[in-house]
């Protein structure tokens, strides 16, 4: 963070990560006069001295300097907030310093701990539409089992990835898992690995995960032990690709939050097929097929409400299922809110349900279940599509 100096010491409770705390420092020691690190650590240990802390434990000069650094994901909160007193000892001052620590390593904390799988998850309803997309798919798995060398910072021969965009609901993940599981089945991939990234997570509790944290877990699965791993993030990069030499991979990395996220957990070696979604393209991922995808046609929106649920009779209306996926914009995620409710109201016909979305009740709140079950209000599906 590019923390301005004003007249005013910096105010820590704007930083949104570890890194932006520490360039909220970094203004801190410029709004102080820019203090010399033997200055502020000679401030640190007399008032250590006079708290009695034991000499063995004092601050040194090189532990100083590292709490001006970024990039880091541990930091010594205890020496930060002695070296925010040494520059601006205040107590409400430092009483917000404090705050802002907890917020920026629970974060930290969060972001590092995610759950990753050697299977995909289970298959989500009825699947239709996306044939041009699974032939895609269908496609570079084949030519993984095509061997050769991968040139520097891109995937080789026998190494594909893909990016599967869209908006949010378009169903990238139903994809992902679909193509994945089908790919399984036929025999491209001995070897499967999952993991959602958490890009775009309705709970603020819930971060996108760190890399790190994502290979440290894929390398577990691999067959790694813990001591074995290696701390830094390259180095981890690095022994995954030699873990997965010889085997063929299906890797899916769910809910990207960008190209910086996933970069690191690229897999270039042959024989693996690495499945992105994202609601962002991912550009800068040149070595990456990009495929789009689009809302379902009319004929595939009506045709996943006919399959979801074939013994739900249609009523007086022939024209209802129409009216259904009208409603719902034809958005994936939307269709599926409207699937659950028609397998949970027995008696209930097609047109019953398309009456209910044509009332100003239905299409202003929707079904209220959706906004527990996937963070969005129904009626929001149809605003997105504006």
């Amino acid at each position: 963070m590019k923390a301005a100096v004003s007249n005013g010491p910096p105010d820590p409770g704007t930083a949104h990560s570890l890194d932006e705390l520490i360039g909220c420092l970094r203004a801190l020691k410029l709004w102080a006069g820019d203090p010399s690190y033997e200055t502020i650590t000679r401030r640190v240990n007399e008032r250590w001295r006079s708290d009695g802390r034991p000499v063995d434990e004092m601050a040194r000069r090189g532990t100083v300097v590292d709490c001006f650094k970024t990039g880091r994901r541990r930091i010594n909160a205890d020496l930060m907030l002695a070296v925010v007193q040494a520059l601006h000892d205040e107590t409400g001052y430092l009483a917000h310093w404090r705050q802002a620590l907890r917020v920026s390593l629970a974060e930290t904390t969060a972001a590092a701990q995610v759950r990753v799988l050697d299977r995909l998850p289970d298959d989500a309803g009825a699947f239709t539409g996306r044939q041009a997309e699974l032939t895609r798919l269908r496609e570079l798995a084949a030519l993984t089992a095509e061997p050769g060398p991968a040139a520097p910072g891109r995937a080789g021969r026998g190494a594909e990835i893909c990016v599967l965009a869209g908006m949010a609901g378009v169903g990238k993940t139903h994809l992902a898992v679909h193509a994945g599981q089908s790919l399984v089945d036929e025999g491209h991939f001995d070897t499967t690995l999952f993991v959602d990234l958490r890009g775009y997570h309705p709970d603020p509790g819930q971060p996108p995960a760190e890399p790190g944290a994502v290979l440290d877990g894929f390398l577990r699965l691999l067959g790694m032990s813990g001591h074995e791993i290696p701390f830094g993030l390259a180095e981890r990069a690095t022994a995954f690709e030699d873990r997965l030499a010889g085997r063929r991979v299906l890797i899916v990395l769910d809910n990207a939050a960008g190209a910086e996220q996933v970069r690191p957990l690229l897999a270039r070696s042959a024989g693996t097929l690495t499945l992105i979604t994202s609601r962002r393209r991912l550009a800068d991922l040149d070595e990456a097929v990009h495929l789009d995808l689009d809302l379902f046609t009319p004929e595939e929106a009506e045709r996943l409400l006919v399959r979801s649920n074939p013994g739900v009779a249609v009523g007086s209306d022939p024209s209802a299922h129409r009216r259904v996926a009208l409603r719902c914009g034809h958005l994936p995620l939307a269709l599926s809110v409207v699937v659950g409710q028609m397998g949970s109201r027995p008696g209930w016909t097609v047109t019953d349900h398309a009456d209910r979305l044509d009332e100003p009740r239905g299409r202003s709140i929707g079904f209220r279940c959706s906004r527990r079950k996937f963070g969005l209000r129904f009626a929001n599906y149809r605003r997105c599509l504006r």
